[in-house]
């Protein structure tokens, strides 16, 4: 007789869970919406910068990028050489709304985003070359955009140091290593 009243009891709250997620398995519907984020705060140009391989030009603070929200943040570095951009490393962050993680935000953005160029595998979560020296690559729930001026030559001699960069700029995402 428990173990009847104990079983009825859980399929009762089975069945109110699945009437308020609208789906078949309440378990499916919340492992979706509880996905981990690996990012919380994203430094700024001054803190990160240090630490990013050498690039071409010289750092151009006055057009450095730092905004916070409720739901995320960007950064964008960028480097100058006689007036003309040579290179910019740009992040960002998403915490989520609307009872999704900023993952999920993230992966929907990135999933639109891509609509040609060819993959990067082994660079974030997944990544994407966008023309020849700009490459997106989205890990967790953040994206970091890297690009540098390949003077307009349409090779490829750029993409080591463009991969180079994206790695290392997801290391310091959320500031210098320690």
């Amino acid at each position: 007789m428990a173990a009847g009243v104990l079983a009825a009891i859980g399929l009762g709250i089975w069945g109110v869970t699945w009437a308020r997620t609208g789906t078949e398995d309440p378990g499916k519907a919340k492992g979706r919406a509880e996905a981990k984020d690996k990012y919380t705060t994203l430094a700024d140009c001054p803190a990160v910068a240090p630490f990013l391989p050498r690039l071409p030009g010289a750092r151009d603070p006055a057009k450095d990028v730092h905004s916070e929200t409720v739901t995320g943040a960007i950064t964008s570095c960028s480097w100058a050489q006689e007036r003309a951009a040579v290179a910019s490393v740009d992040w960002d962050l998403e915490l989520g709304r609307r009872g999704r993680s900023g993952t999920e935000e993230q992966r929907q953005r990135y999933t639109a985003a891509v609509t040609e160029g060819a993959g990067e595998p082994g660079i974030g979560d997944e990544a994407f070359w966008n023309g020849t020296c700009q490459l997106v690559v989205r890990d967790g729930n953040v994206m970091v955009t890297v690009w540098l001026n390949g003077g307009g030559s349409g090779t490829d001699a750029c993409r080591p140091q463009v991969r180079d960069l994206a790695r290392t700029a997801l290391t310091v995402t959320q500031g210098p290593p320690r």
